[in-house]
């Protein structure tokens, strides 16, 4: 069992969000960085973008595989 069905980053996962992906991507951008650097800060802070992860490290590979993607506060 997989817990997606597609390899698709977390915004193509929802239709609503992937037509507003602009606006969520300009609401939180900090200037001075790359839009890479945002996507990559957003994503890393729990927002919907476009960035697929991969690794070519099997342990890291690993750890997310069997890791529970919940979020604690």
């Amino acid at each position: 069992m997989t817990k997606y069905k597609t390899m698709n980053p977390t915004i193509a996962r929802d239709e609503s969000k992937l037509r507003i992906g602009n606006q969520i991507f300009e609401k939180y951008k900090e200037d001075g960085k790359s839009d890479f650097q945002n996507l990559a800060y957003q994503q890393h802070n729990g927002k919907p973008t476009r960035i697929l992860d991969m690794t070519t490290d099997p342990l890291v590979a690993l750890f997310f595989a069997v890791n529970n993607n919940e979020r604690e506060e």
